[in-house]
């Protein structure tokens, strides 16, 4: 039973990697303001495609918005960028991954400065 139980948590682990992969190539390319406005529409459909088939196996994109309040247990900050609310997030450096109650990534951000 161990080993079952062990080749399930590394199925499981490498799931998790997989997603977090796609889930980063996604945002980046929703991000890349160097696409044209179809690349961009394309890339959005796929990342919410995506959003949506992982959330079938009980799996979240935890992917905050700009502007955004920082919640510590969704978001892990990666220092500080521009003005305006404390906070607040000011940019989205990747999406973070959620199964369930259990956090797999917080959403790696940069806040606004005060």
């Amino acid at each position: 039973i161990k080993a079952s139980e062990d080749s399930e948590e590394l199925a499981q682990d490498r799931w998790d990697a997989a997603a977090l992969e796609f889930a980063d190539l996604c945002y980046r390319l929703v991000s890349d303001r160097s696409l044209t406005e179809d690349q961009q529409i394309v890339a959005k459909k796929i990342f919410y495609q995506f959003s949506q088939v992982i959330r079938q196996v009980d799996v979240d994109v935890i992917a905050p918005s700009q502007g955004q309040t920082f919640i510590p247990n969704l978001h892990q900050v990666d220092g500080e960028t521009g003005s305006g609310g404390g906070g607040t997030i000011a940019k989205v450096i990747s999406p973070g991954l959620r199964r369930g109650d259990t956090i797999v990534r917080p959403a790696i951000v940069q806040l606004a400065s005060f």
